[in-house]
């Protein structure tokens, strides 16, 4: 979920070039991530709690992960707090 909703804010897909090897390596090994600041997020795209919810996703133990169901609930939740009519 935290890739899919990097890769909406950002505009661009995560890993470009990459072979599967590479980016199983990247983000399991390594503990990479794509960056959420910088030239691959436009200033003010990403507000701290969508930050906080997308780096909740990337956790590295799956089970502290949040459920479809909690992502879900807390975009809703973000999406009222900045006013954006529903079903955009």
């Amino acid at each position: 979920m935290g890739v899919m909703l990097w890769e909406m804010l950002a505009g661009q897909r995560p890993w470009a070039g990459l072979s599967i090897a590479q980016i199983a390596y990247s983000v399991g090994l390594l503990r990479q991530r794509p960056p959420l600041d910088g030239a691959a997020m436009p200033p003010g795209r990403c507000p701290p709690k969508l930050r906080a919810l997308v780096e909740a996703c990337w956790d590295q133990d799956p089970k502290r992960r949040p459920a479809a169901s909690e992502v879900l609930k807390e975009l809703t939740m973000l999406r009222l707090k900045v006013g954006m009519p529903a079903g955009m």
